[in-house]
């Protein structure tokens, strides 16, 4: 305002969280993105005029993760990249009336975009197995513009990377990235690693994968499954973890390894298990209810709830999820998988970092300690 923010006009009072705001080009508007809560709430598009008013969701039919978002040069329009079946698209959402026009729609991962002042768009973006190049977009289509990784990707041999479907024993439709071996034989069944991403809210998705390819060029299949708390699905697949860690979650992450030896891939008497934060989590779940994988790696994984609590940085999220462990015990042990320790066969390295406040070194310290203990 033209005192130059010495009286500050508040816009917003309510409890929705609140993200990465921006000014539309005649200044009249600032849009934003919004979400229910901090921990699974997809975030939407929203607008607020600039003078103080109600703010509007533009985006309330998508159901989908916006992961960012532009104003065309005119104002009239927003665009937004949002996550979608392990991917990313590129779609543009009305100012007037939210009408959603898509952009670019397919098997590809739209990383960051960009709008020009004639209105041309510029995504970053990787397909199936590809390295991240630059891409103009338009009617649908997009043309690629760079080459920078050409060199790096005819210097190495990938191994092939496809996407599957498969049902959780419930019936929820869930995908993984399946990573072959090079010059994989049909018919052939292979060592195999289930590899489980971190966040628990995120997802795999197209694009070269620098872990996978390591993996599978040392003879490993691996899969990559995105289970509920993924980002691809929307509000209801994402909020399907929520006080269940390592419960559904558990069912679509195995379901992903059944799937693939259905496939003839995966050798069942040779599997292996491995993820990082909530995937070391997820990893720490599994040893404790199945035999069945023959050697485990956890990194930086939850294995005593209650022992993180005012620990750690997640104070706010155990309060608003679990509430406090005085008063709901229950659903901290229920979600420890240390309390199961003596349960577990597979051999199993923990990694974590002794500076580490997201998920302290204590988690991986107790376990091991279990473990040997046994």
């Amino acid at each position: 305002n033209t005192d130059q923010g010495r009286e500050l006009i508040r816009l917003t009072n309510d409890d929705r969280v609140k993200s990465v705001p921006a000014w539309s080009p005649d200044g009249r508007s600032i849009a934003f993105l919004s979400a229910e809560d901090g921990v699974y709430g997809i975030p939407q598009l929203a607008v607020i005029p600039a003078s103080g008013g109600p703010a509007r969701i533009l985006t309330t039919g998508l159901d989908r993760w916006i992961n960012s978002f532009r104003f065309s040069p005119d104002g009239q329009w927003i665009y937004i990249a949002y996550e979608h079946l392990g991917g990313a698209n590129l779609a543009r959402v009305r100012l007037r009336d939210g009408l959603l026009e898509p952009q670019l729609q397919g098997e590809q991962q739209v990383w960051s975009f960009d709008v020009s002042r004639g209105g041309a768009l510029a995504a970053v973006i990787q397909h199936m197995n590809d390295a991240p190049e630059l891409h103009a977009v338009a009617r649908g289509r997009a043309q690629r513009l760079t080459g920078i990784n050409d060199a790096f990707l005819r210097g190495v041999v990938r191994g092939s990377k496809e996407k599957v479907e498969f049902k959780s024993p419930d019936g929820t439709a869930v995908e993984a990235f399946v990573t072959r071996p090079p010059q994989s034989v049909a018919g052939r069944r292979y060592p195999t690693l289930l590899h489980i991403h971190g966040g628990p809210v995120g997802q795999f998705a197209y694009g070269f994968d620098f872990e996978a390819q390591y993996f599978a060029a040392h003879g490993y299949v691996v899969v990559q499954p995105n289970p509920r708390g993924s980002t691809g699905r929307g509000q209801a697949f994402v909020r399907g973890i929520y006080q269940n860690w390592g419960i559904t979650d558990y069912d679509d992450v195995i379901a992903a390894v059944d799937h693939v030896i259905g496939m003839g891939v995966a050798d069942p008497d040779r599997l292996g298990v491995l993820g990082y934060s909530y995937g070391g989590y997820m990893t720490n779940v599994i040893i404790t209810r199945t035999h069945r994988f023959k050697a485990a790696a956890s990194g930086a994984g939850h294995s005593y709830i209650a022992g993180n609590y005012g620990h750690d940085i997640y104070q706010q999220w155990y309060n608003w999820e679990l509430g406090p462990p005085w008063e709901n015990r229950e659903r901290y042990d229920r979600l420890s998988p240390l309390l199961r320790a003596g349960q577990v066969q597979t051999p199993t390295l923990f990694l974590g970092g002794r500076d580490d406040w997201n998920v302290p070194i204590l988690n991986a310290e107790l376990f091991y300690q279990s473990l040997r203990k046994r």
